[in-house]
This record gives C-alpha cells, structure tokens and sequence, in this order.
C-alpha cells in the first residue's frame, strides 16, 4: 500500500470513463458543463486506484 494522500478524479457518463484524470473536483465539473454531459458521475480514486468518493447527477 502506497502513502501517497494524492486523490484524482475521472468522469463517467452512460458507465464509459470520458475525458482524462482531473485534478480537482471542480476540474471534473467544468469539463461536465463544457461538454453538456447528462447523468455524469464523478469518481474520485487515490493513489491504490481505491474510490474515495462519488457524486451523481
């Protein structure tokens, strides 16, 4: 198990991973109202790729 506190987020739309890795929650966002994305989720993972958190539209 790594030490690393780092956390990162991906979206997911329709359950396909889309755009890269952001760096912060409201990175994820912008892109979601740039790309007008419906039903979004934001996963945030840490640095074991463990889910640390998730939002929903």
């Amino acid at each position: 198990m790594n030490n690393d506190k780092t956390t990162y987020f991906k979206v997911w739309w329709n359950n396909v991973q889309v755009g890269q890795r952001f760096q912060t929650k409201k990175d994820a966002e912008k892109y979601i109202s740039q790309m007008r994305i419906k039903n979004w989720e934001i996963v945030e993972f840490n640095s074991d790729l463990a889910v640390v958190n998730r939002w929903t539209a």
